[in-house]
């Protein structure tokens, strides 16, 4: 399977938006608006010009199947080091239980360590 990864781009949201609401905490938390809700679109724009944050997104000849959000940090911690936060990851439903999951944080790990981070934290909604 090969997976390519980018930096997701405003005709990407609607994809990203479907994944978050995929599983039962986004059934309750996501707006479920036929639309995407202004909020999303905000929000994207406030990630995507902020050079510490990176929306990554996951393709499968050139289909959306996975995506995650990079927050690079600096940190006292470990001498002063560059930490990076893993949150919202998400694999679209079809595609799981084929490591799919697990190759993303790979990927955004090695995304960390070409940007100086040499701590990394994965939040998790369980």
């Amino acid at each position: 399977m090969n997976l390519t990864y980018k930096k997701a781009k405003i005709e990407d949201l609607g994809d990203i938006v479907f994944l978050l609401r995929q599983d039962s905490l986004g059934k309750n938390r996501e707006s479920l608006s036929e639309n995407l809700d202004e909020r999303y679109i905000k929000a994207f724009h406030e990630i995507n010009q902020d050079p510490n944050q990176y929306l990554m997104v996951a393709e499968i000849n050139k289909a959306i199947i996975g995506t995650c959000h990079l927050t690079l940090m600096p940190s006292l911690t470990f001498s002063g080091s560059k930490r990076m936060q893993i949150e919202a990851v998400r694999v679209h439903h079809d595609m799981r239980g084929k490591n799919i999951g697990e190759q993303m944080i790979k990927h955004a790990i090695e995304y960390g360590k070409s940007q100086g981070a040499s701590i990394f934290q994965l939040n998790t909604n369980k």
